[in-house]
Parts: C-alpha cells; structure tokens; sequence
C-alpha cells in the first residue's frame, strides 16, 4: 500500500468509525442559509472516519501502524454544487506554536462533480504515522486539518463558491462500543480564521 500526507488508498485490517459533524459546523451551515438563502448549494463538514492500517507506507516510508482520517462534506442546500473540488492538507506541530495557515497549492475548481442536495463527497483519505498520533494522543503535539470546497451554483455560474475549515483534531480518550470492543473517540474542532464560507 502507498500513502500520502493528503491522500491514501488503504485496504485490509483496520477499524473505520463515522463521528457526527461538529456542533459549529453546523450551527455556521444553518446560519449562512438563514442570512443568503437556503435554495443555493452549501457545500460544509458532515463527518469524518478514522481508523488504522498495518505495513502501509506514507509519502514512500514504511510504517508499520498509521491513522487515517478522511472528512466528508456534505450539500446542505436545495441546488447541485457544480464542478466541486475539494482540497485537504494537514501538519502537526508542538504545543507551543500558533494556529496555522494553510496555503492552498492546488487548484480545485473544475474538476466537474457535481454533488446534489443532500449528497456528500468525501476528500482524500489524511495519514500519519501511529508514532506521530501518539504525540496528539498525550497532547505534547497538535494535529491540524485544513479543507478547502470550492464549487459554483445554479445562481451564480461565473462565481465561484467557497467552504474552507481548519479543524484541531484531539482525542478523547476510549469507550466501548455496541460490540463491547474499546475505541477511540476524535474531535475535530474549528480553529482559527480559515473557517467561512462564501
């Protein structure tokens, strides 16, 4: 298997858990509808997997444990989000730095999806070695994703649309599922200025 630090394929023995979106998340979904009109697409965070995989590489390094955690945007509106393009891109960093800013290095826009209402895409799947999520586990390092959705409506086909969010992924800590198996519980949560939709 072969990963990157913003995108990986990954198979075999690991564990996926779907969290719900962010209360903010939300809470900024409903207000933007309320203020501009809820029959545009509005393309936000719905919710995320994560999990591990065994023996997989990252950026062509072997690892023998990574964590994977792919975000899913959903189309809050009542209208297609034309040619949606999606970028993710993540760093970890010590406790003692500031927020972040990310700079988008690849352009999105165009590349023809279209996600009706109520439909979600997901972006590519984020990966870092188990040894680096030990760091955010303790807390001694923090680990930040950024998401940028930029997409055009049916109103507004000569402007382009955009969502963007820098999430502070934490960890809670572990409870037992229905299964009566251990898992992680992760937040993400929004930090800093990258967090507007347009």
């Amino acid at each position: 298997l072969h990963h990157t630090r913003r995108a990986a394929d990954f198979s075999g023995a690991m564990v996926l858990e779907a969290e719900k979106t962010t209360r903010a998340a939300l809470e900024s979904a409903k207000a933007a509808q309320q203020v501009l009109g809820a029959e545009r697409a509005w393309m936000f965070l719905s919710h995320h997997r994560f999990g591990h995989a065994k023996n997989s590489r990252i950026d062509g390094v072997p690892h023998a444990d990574i964590f994977m955690i792919t975000l899913l945007v959903k189309n809050y509106g009542r209208s297609p989000a034309i040619k949606t393009g999606v970028y993710i891109d993540n760093i970890i960093i010590d406790n003692s730095e500031t927020i972040p800013v990310f700079q988008q290095v690849e352009d999105t826009i165009g590349r023809k999806i279209l996600v009706g209402p109520n439909q979600e895409v997901s972006t590519h799947t984020v990966a870092i070695a188990w040894s680096e999520f030990e760091k955010v586990k303790d807390r001694t390092k923090k680990f930040y994703i950024y998401c940028a959705i930029d997409y055009i409506t049916i109103f507004g086909p000569d402007v382009i649309c955009r969502t963007e969010m820098c999430l502070l992924l934490e960890y809670q800590g572990e409870f037992v599922g229905e299964d009566r198996k251990s898992k992680m519980q992760i937040t993400l949560s929004p930090v800093g200025p990258q967090n507007s939709s347009l």
